[in-house]
């Protein structure tokens, strides 16, 4: 008997994970040639927060998306008011 583990992100509907379940369950029992009631499928919900890419939790980089970006310079030295930059 196959156990199947999946894990995904938090927010789908119990429909959408009837359905995920309902064809993984008949892909495995098709390749496996397997009565679909001997596939065993574990679906995991991962928070945010322990979902890691590259050192960034998923958390972090939605946090990063919905911040407002920062303005960028041009490169060029801007003067502080009431200093003059000609010398």
């Amino acid at each position: 008997m196959p156990i199947i583990d999946i894990s995904l992100s938090p927010g789908r509907s119990p429909e959408r994970l009837g359905t995920l379940a309902r064809m993984v369950a008949e892909a495995a029992s098709t390749a496996l040639e397997i009565p679909q009631e001997k596939v065993r499928i574990l679906m995991r919900e991962v928070p945010d927060t322990h979902w890691s890419t590259g050192g960034v939790t998923t958390a972090q980089e939605k946090a990063e998306q919905a911040a407002p970006a920062e303005p960028t310079h041009s490169g060029a030295a801007q003067a502080e008011p009431g200093h003059d930059t000609a010398g």
